[in-house]
């Protein structure tokens, strides 16, 4: 069968449309991930409830809760916290003075203070991640406010299984970025950065709140021997607090203390809910980009349609 230029024609011009549409629906969908402009000090909540940053939920739905008092060393100070009205564990993406970050919030039962009555943070938190879906920790980040690695630094897993409490080793923490009033924020929980939040026990509540730029973020992840991720990776995060560098001793944000956490993954390990680096959970289809599909089918249809009729003149003419 021939076809001559006339037909190449048409059956180009379909194409070229159904690259516009593709290239149009890209466009909607990069719309919403343009960086916006926050600090690490902005409120949890507004006045009126919602939510500024992003909770982190559970794989079953709903919001990833712990329960209070489950840490494991009796300390106060390195027990996460949250309540059924009042999610413990945040994140928000976005630009801190230009740059691209990424930024984790974290509640505690104890605020500890200096001499002077001053926050001051002494403690250890780190937040593992799960890049590739495979259940164990990939890499973890770790504030620390108590030796010389003092500031935001990143850690490689051990060479075990890295699924569960047991099964976890960390390697030497490597300093990403010294504390800083843009990178670090450690204060008591009140009715202006947390709206709504009800006190735990007696003691002030702590609020802690660390960033690093996403650059940094895939700059670590580099190190470790893992690939970068972008804004739309799906991430599994999971929140816990030790006594030493190595191990994960004392509370796992989630589960019901370290001895809950049989498996990262299991119901009460601790893992969230799969979520992207932005702070947005499984995405699920939104009308714009369900129209724009719709107008790709139709355009890839019509260019079947096309050729099919082309082939069905062609063959009609070799018949006659």
């Amino acid at each position: 069968m021939l076809v001559n230029s006339s037909q190449s024609v048409s059956l180009t011009l379909p194409l070229r449309l159904l690259a516009a549409v593709a290239l149009a629906a890209v466009g909607l969908l990069a719309t919403g991930l343009q960086a916006q402009t926050f600090s690490i000090t902005d409120p949890t909540a507004s006045s009126a409830g919602n939510y500024t940053w992003a909770p982190l939920l559970s794989a079953s739905g709903g919001y990833l809760l712990d329960p209070a008092n489950d840490q494991q060393t009796g300390q106060t100070a390195d027990d996460y916290v949250s309540s059924a009205s009042n999610p413990g564990f945040f994140m928000r993406y976005g630009q801190i003075n230009g740059v691209d970050s990424v930024a984790f919030r974290l509640m505690e039962n104890t605020l500890t203070t200096d001499n002077k009555g001053n926050p001051s943070f002494t403690g250890q938190a780190s937040i593992g991640l799960d890049t590739t879906g495979d259940g164990a920790i990939d890499i973890v980040f770790t504030v620390i406010g108590k030796n010389s690695n003092n500031g935001i630094n990143y850690q490689a897993p051990g060479s075990g299984t890295n699924d569960s409490p047991n099964t976890t080793t960390l390697g030497t923490p490597t300093l990403i970025s010294a504390f800083n009033a843009s990178n670090f924020s450690y204060t008591a929980v009140n009715s202006t950065n947390y709206p709504g939040w009800t006190q735990v026990g007696t003691d002030p509540d702590a609020m802690l709140t660390f960033s690093l730029s996403f650059a940094s973020l895939n700059a670590a992840l580099n190190a470790v021997g893992k690939p970068s991720i972008t804004t739309s990776t799906l991430v599994r995060f999971i929140a816990f607090t030790s006594t030493q560098t190595n191990a994960i001793n004392q509370d796992v944000y989630g589960s019901t203390g370290i001895s809950g956490a049989t498996r990262f993954d299991a119901p009460g390990g601790g893992f969230t809910d799969y979520t992207d680096p932005t702070g947005k959970p499984r995405p699920t289809p939104e009308p714009a980009t369900g129209a724009a599909v719709g107008v790709l089918l139709a355009a890839g249809l019509m260019v079947r349609h096309r050729r099919r009729s082309r082939a069905d003149e062609a063959s009609a003419d070799d018949v006659g």
